[in-house]
């Protein structure tokens, strides 16, 4: 398992990963998480991944009783 923490801009490097068949989880803090399965890498390869993150909807409701 490897960790990464993208920039500003949202990139992120993860290096040196052997070959191998990947899963990539990504979250942020309001927004929903993507997972993204069966990332096939080779030796050598570089692979670019656009990963959109849907905003989470989040929603207050007060109710104040009052009686008549």
């Amino acid at each position: 398992r490897r960790e990464a923490v993208s920039n500003g801009d949202g990139f992120f490097v993860i290096t040196n990963l052997p070959a191998g068949n990947y899963e990539l989880q990504a979250q942020a803090t309001g927004f929903v998480a993507k997972i993204i399965s069966s990332i096939d890498l080779e030796v050598g390869q570089t692979v670019s991944l656009a990963v959109p993150l849907g905003v989470t909807l989040q929603e207050t409701v007060t109710l104040d009783h009052r009686l008549n």
